[in-house]
């Protein structure tokens, strides 16, 4: 029972299971079509892909974005998009293809007056401005089980030349529709799997824990951890085992229809100066300070935590964090600031971008800047 009202909104119309991708082709019939996709061209998905959405004539793969998509790829791509007046963009690939899809739609369809050509996303990235509309139809195809971009309404785009990583959310975000195929999994390198299930995991978590989770989020959330949970490192180690592809696809799938619904929290406002700063994988970067935090927030929601012991049959919260610590060694994924690069005197840093973020407000454990600091030192 609540005492708090909420809404629960998903747009996204979106198919789950091996082969759903063969109903794209209606959709681009006779359209004027664009694949945003990052280095898939060697393992046979893009072609395959290209076939079922009937090989349209005015067909233009734009495979420039990189991890992390920049400004400057996300300018380019909407800049092609909008002199070949693209009518459907299909995002190919693991997050970073999604989220720069929704960039470049946008930018594709908004009012020529609102286009700043000398800054791009740029101003948008820095909230200047807010995106006005977008007629071109959009269509999500994950190729990762990790960052569930397809269902959510939220894009994280890079500035390296000002040392930025930020999210934006817009309501023209959403996909038109998403299509999660197992299969597109399969050939995910194991690193990869590692960081991307990773970034799923902290997904759930997270929405799980925020202080804005709702009676709709929880249970999703649940069930995508104790997927996630089951089921990555056999993911990890046996990358072609279909029934943990699956199980990690369902995971991931599920994490993001959850956070979208609440946001996620502090781990993500700490992910984005640890990726930008220190190179370090999305999915690391959220995870890396996993454990002490779900340590630290769980004696501020027993109740929630009592209910995530019972689904995961897990006895105690050290049972639980033993089983985090497990998992993270059988995919060998850093769970040490000090193991990636970051050294004491940088931490202050680390804590003045993070406590910038508004999703900080979004955890359970409120921290100052000084708390944050003294606890970054704590599990450095």
């Amino acid at each position: 029972m609540t005492n708090r009202s909420f809404l629960f909104f998903l747009p996204t119309k979106t198919f789950f299971g091996v082969g759903v991708t063969q109903g794209i082709g209606e959709l681009c019939a006779q359209k004027r079509v664009m694949v945003v996709t990052t280095g898939l061209r060697r393992t046979g998905i893009l072609n395959r892909i290209i076939r079922e959405a009937g090989t349209p004539a005015d067909l233009i793969v734009f495979d420039e974005i990189e991890p992390n998509p920049t400004c400057e790829s996300v300018d380019k791509g909407g800049f092609l998009a909008r002199v070949n007046e693209i009518e459907v963009i299909i995002a190919l690939g693991g997050g970073s293809a999604l989220d720069a899809a929704k960039g470049i739609a946008c930018l594709r369809d908004e009012r020529e007056e609102l286009l700043d050509a000398s800054s791009g996303i740029r101003s948008y990235l820095s909230g200047e401005r807010a995106f006005t509309r977008r007629h071109t139809q959009l269509i999500a195809i994950p190729t990762t089980s990790g960052t569930g971009s397809e269902v959510t309404n939220v894009a994280v785009f890079s500035d390296p030349a000002n040392r930025l990583k930020k999210s934006i959310v817009s309501p023209w975000f959403w996909n038109d529709y998403a299509y999660v195929d197992p299969e597109l999994t399969l050939t995910v390198p194991d690193k990869h799997t590692a960081a991307t299930g990773l970034d799923a995991l902290v997904h759930a978590v997270e929405s799980y824990w925020a202080l804005s989770s709702t009676p709709f989020s929880e249970p999703i959330a649940l069930e995508a951890i104790k997927l996630i949970l089951d089921n990555l490192t056999q993911g990890y180690r046996n990358p072609e085992d279909r029934v943990a592809r699956t199980n990690l696809s369902l995971g991931s799938l599920m994490a993001g229809i959850a956070f979208s619904q609440t946001r996620t929290t502090i781990l993500h406002a700490l992910s984005y100066p640890l990726t930008v700063d220190y190179h370090l994988e999305h999915g690391f970067a959220c995870s890396v300070l996993l454990k002490p935090m779900l340590q630290t927030n769980a004696p501020l929601i027993p109740e929630k935590m009592a209910r995530l012991l019972d689904y995961l049959g897990s006895p105690s919260l050290d049972a639980l964090l033993e089983r985090i610590e497990g998992l993270m060694q059988s995919i060998n994924a850093p769970t040490r600031l000090s193991t990636v690069g970051v050294q004491e005197e940088e931490l202050e840093s680390i804590a003045d971008q993070t406590m910038r973020s508004p999703i900080t407000k979004l955890n359970p454990k409120s921290f100052t800047r000084e708390e944050l600091v003294d606890w970054l030192k704590e599990y450095r």
